[in-house]
């Protein structure tokens, strides 16, 4: 220590003091060297550390083995740990100085070297309505047209070396930037130009190298770029072909203002995809098989594919009822209908179980219940290749005895018939004349399918029967809420699917074997219906019978509100009707009399058929070709081969689906 620098006229003695040190532990030095008075110490004297000389340094290792704390590197080298980090950044934000955290959108602290930039006009405010400024501007071309309008560029000299060769620079060009404060160009570093204005230094890059005479020429290419897992177009083509790989149909109700095609009701996307995986697993690698995300996309988007949901698997007013109730959206009016829908079907249920408990005392009573059950499809087993394939439609139509709990199935194939009002009225009529003589009094409970159970063919029918039949006086036709159609006989048809996972159907004779399976111990009876033994009720009413229009009191008939028919031997002209369980009875009259002269009791029911059915000729393709293929065993190849295929023949769905309006019209 110079002596000059301590020159004074006051004599100083030099004395050591021991003062304790608070830092001693971090950094070893525990002695403070006081030159002059310790009674005369000021701020200005000059105090230096000297090291600890009581205790020998040890090596970090030597203190790690005698467990001893080792100072923290960052903390020796003056570095901030993360914690020390945080804690600033806290304190920087109590005082409101300047901060950034990692979800903060507000522009950097500008750097503070050279040029000095708020001794020049721009402080922080005048930051802010850049940042603001910049930012405002909608295109990514305009701002960097700003970028280019606040930098100007000068190439750098190029220096020669002792062979006269150009040195290779860090940079070719230097850039100068500045910023407009009220109207003067300032002078700037690019880290502030960077920070004021919130951008990168790569986007100022891809400006400033795209510019032509001071106007940005490059192109945007964000979001123009193929994404790196992008589905191919080879894949999407195989996710499209396996999609149409699987047969379609038109609407029971085909209508020209929808193109809606139907897929089997034992299909959804879920199982769609596992079958494409199947498929696609041997054929192309595994990273082009598509995820069923992108195969779900593909179908909804593309196709106008929907799976076949039978319509009276779903009530439609309760449907409507409790989604609106769920959205906040219900209204007066359908609360109104869900209230009234309601009370019609616990009063239909409550009619039915009376006729029950009645039909159990009463021997001349038969109350049974009757239903279509959903279409069986042939063959029937678990291999994947029947996906592919168009089936035959095998129809059986269940009559349940709920006095006795016997229960028959008619069943039939689309080779034989359809699935219509005939056909359903010769079950029926074959059921009343097969009952006992002593049988006065027929209820029905079905539901209120206008197609098949509620119409006009079906009134035929029954009318035909009542007048006919020799100990029959009165047929009842009672219909349940539609959407709320659970019958016994619905038990009936559970009992099947059950039965048929456990076996395999190859040809329509074969669900006879099913059904006896669905119940051994007093077995249902099964009634085989060819084509010549289907009667047409459509001639019956169309030669015989005249439905009037109005009931004999001058009012319409709504034929769709009609909850209850009634048919009797007394009245062999009229049928009586109800719109509610509980009202009185209304009558229409019939007239029996037909234009040839001959009365309705001695009309005689002719055949609707007079040979086997037609099928499409690509429902043949398949079935043939599944034969070829050894999925049909080679002794039903003939009955395949056997069936009569024409072009004009069109499949379409057996039953109405839940998405197809309300038809009014009587289509078989």
């Amino acid at each position: 220590m110079s002596d000059n620098k301590w020159s004074s006229d006051k004599e100083w003695s030099n004395e050591i003091v021991h003062i304790p040190n608070p830092t001693s532990e971090i950094t070893g030095m525990s002695d403070i060297i006081v030159i002059g008075n310790i009674d005369e110490i000021e701020t200005e004297t000059t105090i230096e550390f000297i090291p600890k000389l009581c205790e020998p340094q040890l090596e970090d290792e030597q203190k790690q083995q005698e467990g001893l704390t080792v100072p923290d590197e960052n903390i020796m080298m003056g570095k901030e740990t993360i914690e020390d980090q945080n804690n600033s950044q806290d304190t920087e934000k109590e005082h409101d100085s300047f901060y950034r955290s990692s979800k903060d959108d507000s522009i950097d602290e500008p750097c503070k070297t050279p040029l000095k930039p708020k001794k020049k006009g721009i402080d922080e405010e005048h930051r802010q309505q850049i940042f603001k400024t910049f930012w405002s501007l909608d295109t990514n071309d305009r701002k960097k047209n700003f970028i280019i309008a606040n930098t100007t560029q000068k190439k750098t000299r190029t220096y020669l070396d002792d062979n006269n060769e150009p040195v290779q620079k860090k940079k070719n060009v230097h850039r100068s930037y500045s910023l407009n404060v009220d109207g003067n160009h300032i002078k700037i570093c690019k880290k502030f130009f960077l920070t004021t204005l919130g951008i990168s230094e790569t986007f100022a890059n891809n400006a400033l190298q795209n510019q032509q005479d001071g106007v940005f020429v490059g192109e945007d290419k964000r979001g123009k770029h193929a994404p790196y897992n992008k589905t191919t177009n080879t894949a999407m083509d195989l996710v499209r072909r396996h999609i149409e790989s699987f047969p379609v149909v038109d609407g029971h109700y085909t209508r020209k203002d929808s193109n809606r095609k139907y897929l089997g009701a034992d299909l959804n996307i879920k199982r769609m995809y596992e079958l494409y995986i199947v498929q696609c697993k041997d054929k192309i690698s595994e990273k082009d098989i598509v995820s069923q995300a992108v195969y779900r996309k593909i179908f909804n988007k593309e196709y106008n594919f929907s799976f076949h949901v039978p319509k009276k698997d779903q009530c439609a007013v309760c449907t409507t009822y409790h989604q609106r109730n769920i959205e906040g959206t219900l209204t007066n009016d359908i609360k109104k209908a869900y209230d009234n829908h309601q009370a019609r079907q616990i009063k239909a249920r409550e009619e039915k179980k009376k006729d029950k408990e009645l039909a159990k005392s009463s021997p001349e009573l038969f109350v049974g219940t009757f239903d279509l059950q959903a279409v069986l499809q042939t063959p029937c087993s678990l291999v994947s290749q029947l996906f592919y394939m168009r089936k035959l439609n095998c129809y059986n139509l269940s009559i349940y005895n709920l006095a006795n709990n016997k229960a028959t199935y008619y069943l039939w194939s689309e080779v034989d018939a359809q699935r219509g009002s005939c056909e359903i009225g010769t079950c029926l009529y074959l059921q009343l004349l097969s009952m006992s003589h002593t049988t006065t009094h027929a209820i029905f409970y079905s539901d209120a399918c206008s197609g098949q159970n509620r119409n006009q063919f079906i009134a035929s029918c029954l009318l035909h029967v009542v007048n006919t039949h020799q100990s029959i006086k009165v047929i009842d036709h009672k219909f349940l809420e539609s959407g709320h159609n659970q019958m016994e006989c619905n038990s009936m048809h559970s009992t099947i699917e059950f039965a048929k996972k456990k076996t395999e159907i190859f040809v329509p004779q074969q669900w006879a074997t099913v059904m006896r399976m669905a119940r051994r111990k007093d077995p249902y009876k099964i009634v085989h219906l060819k084509y010549e033994d289907i009667y047409d009720f459509k001639d019956l009413t169309k030669n015989n019978m005249k439905f009037r229009e109005e009931d004999v009191n001058g009012k319409k008939i709504k034929w769709l509100k009609i909850r209850w028919l009634r048919y009797t031997k007394e009245n062999p002209d009229c049928i009586l009707f109800k719109y509610k369980m509980d009202d009185e009875f209304r009558e229409m009259k019939v007239a029996l009399t037909s234009t040839r002269g001959r009365a309705t009791e001695e009309y005689q029911l002719i055949k609707k058929y007079t040979s086997r059915q037609s099928i499409s000729a690509a429902k043949k393709k398949d079935l043939v070709g599944l034969c070829k293929k050894g999925i049909i065993p080679s002794e039903y190849h003939e009955y395949y081969k056997s069936l009569i295929a024409n072009i004009n023949v069109k499949d379409t769905l057996a039953d109405t689906d839940v998405e197809e309006e309300k038809n009014d019209s009587y289509q078989d």
